[in-house]
């Protein structure tokens, strides 16, 4: 009989195997294999080359996939101008933590949604750059192809169609047999990070400005990330008090409760959320992945994510007008549909009889 032990053991085995397909084995001095991983791509791939990296469901780095259409984007004067007074919807949180586990006073963990507000660009740059380190955190980070389903963000998507009139990596729609589902722009600060989770698309990450640093797990190493039942969702709401503006969690109403990593990639180990998952004490160290500016990069659907990012120094505007800023497209994935998608469910009972917490539907 597999008893508890024996359990972990074989998913440790697992997760090792499988990063073994894809992670070099460490040789000479160096006692990792970060400085070999991942693959960088010195140019962009063909679409039989990119279809390759789709089967494998490998990330990669790419460099030089994106022509100078964004070079503008480099002038923060520049996005004010372009952008004018039209406003859009920014994210605010306490804590730079939108879309987040959160355990509220009385022992109870909640799924946490950030407050919006619509800002003009002016005053999203005041926003990013506060003058108080205790004012709220903001990120443009809507997700829901904000590009082109928000109209205040049309100049900015006209300038991502660039002189030829359509969407970069046209080798990604060829290999795929379909366009991107969704476009986002993606602006913010060191301030703001995003928590652990998986997406069921094929993400093409681009970084124009600044820095982005993914924490990775492999979509095999799913019984380690905690993915407990599906919490109730609440939102954060200003609240003002003598001491000035901040915030307060209150229930959503009529919003369906969510399953979200309860892993904190940002915290140690020993810290009370990490301690409170046993099996995490037992996954392998996290990968990781820089993106620089101008860098490409590839994340297969299904890989588990977290992110934290870094704004450039403003250049000659200074630090003020320093930004990070980023735009994805998300495909529909067919691949993470087959078998994975089996073998990630399965993991997932596997987790939960373990946690004592399976319920047979």
């Amino acid at each position: 009989m597999l008893d508890e032990v024996g359990l972990k053991q074989a998913n440790v085995r697992l997760a090792q195997e499988a990063r073994d397909f894809f992670v070099p084995a460490p040789s000479g001095d160096d006692n990792t294999a970060a400085a070999a991983w991942p693959p960088v791509l010195p140019g962009p791939p063909t679409a039989l080359e990119f279809a390759r990296l789709i089967g494998r469901s490998v990330p990669v780095l790419i460099n030089g996939a994106l022509d100078d259409r964004l070079r503008a984007w480099h002038s923060t004067s520049h996005l004010a101008s372009r952008l004018g007074t039209a406003t859009f919807a920014v994210a605010l949180t306490p804590d730079g933590r939108a879309d987040d586990v959160v355990r509220l006073e009385d022992g109870r963990h909640v799924f946490a949604l950030p407050h919006e507000e619509q800002m003009d660009f002016a005053a999203l740059l005041r926003a990013l750059h506060p003058t108080s380190a205790s004012a709220p955190v903001a990120y443009l980070q809507s997700q829901n192809s904000n590009l082109t389903a928000e109209s205040s963000l049309e100049p900015l998507y006209v300038d991502l169609l660039g002189s030829t009139g359509s969407l970069p990596f046209a080798w990604a729609h060829e290999a795929l047999g379909k366009e991107a589902e969704a476009v986002n722009v993606w602006i913010g600060t060191q301030r703001s990070r995003t928590s652990m989770h998986r997406d069921h698309y094929e993400n093409l990450f681009h970084v124009v400005r600044g820095e982005k640093t993914f924490i990775l797990y492999p979509p095999t190493e799913r019984f380690f990330l905690c993915e407990g039942e599906p919490l109730a969702v609440h939102q954060w709401r200003p609240s003002h008090t003598d001491a000035g503006r901040g915030f307060k969690l209150k229930e959503a109403q009529g919003m369906p409760q969510t399953p979200w990593v309860m892993v904190d990639a940002f915290s140690p180990p020993s810290s009370p959320r990490n301690a409170a998952q046993a099996r995490f004490a037992h996954a392998l160290p996290p990968l990781r992945v820089r993106v620089r500016a101008g860098q490409t990069f590839y994340l297969p659907a299904g890989w588990y994510h977290a992110v934290a990012q870094q704004e450039d120094d403003g250049g000659a505007e200074g630090p003020g007008a320093g930004l990070c800023i980023c735009f994805n497209l998300w495909y529909e994935s067919d691949a993470a549909f087959t078998d994975r998608w089996a073998l990630s469910q399965f993991l997932q009972e596997l987790g939960e009889r373990s946690a004592g917490t399976y319920c047979d539907e």
